[in-house]
């Protein structure tokens, strides 16, 4: 399945978000656990109930992450591309709409991979 490749600039335009740090090239993929995170992806540091992804920005950079999406500013590691936005939550909405409306298989596919993602992310 192809990911999703867009540049900072792209995402900032899609998000309404505001650029901390340039980072060159486009950025594929999206990861919301840092522990997970893949070279060239960009790191969703989502707040939630018991942890906050601002802390975990240094380990995700480590393992590959090329950007960060924000929700304030944090110390941003050497080469890394940031941006800040107003909610992380709704810019990875925003982007999952970008992918959905990116996406130009056919309607057979589209539920084949619905149905992948489901069985891989359902508890």
């Amino acid at each position: 399945m192809a990911r999703l490749s867009l540049t900072l600039e792209e995402i900032a335009t899609a998000t309404g978000g505001r650029i901390l740090a340039p980072t060159a090239g486009v950025l594929s993929g999206l990861c919301l656990d840092s522990r997970k995170a893949t070279a060239g992806c960009v790191f969703a540091a989502l707040k939630g109930e018991h942890s906050d992804g601002h802390y975990y920005v240094n380990n995700a950079v480590e393992l590959g992450a090329a950007a960060l999406l924000l929700e304030r500013e944090v110390s941003i590691p050497e080469g890394c591309g940031a941006l800040l936005v107003e909610s992380v939550e709704d810019a990875v909405r925003t982007l999952g709409r970008t992918a959905r409306n990116a996406f130009e298989g056919t309607r057979s596919e589209e539920r084949r991979v619905g149905k992948e993602c489901r069985s891989r992310w359902s508890p």
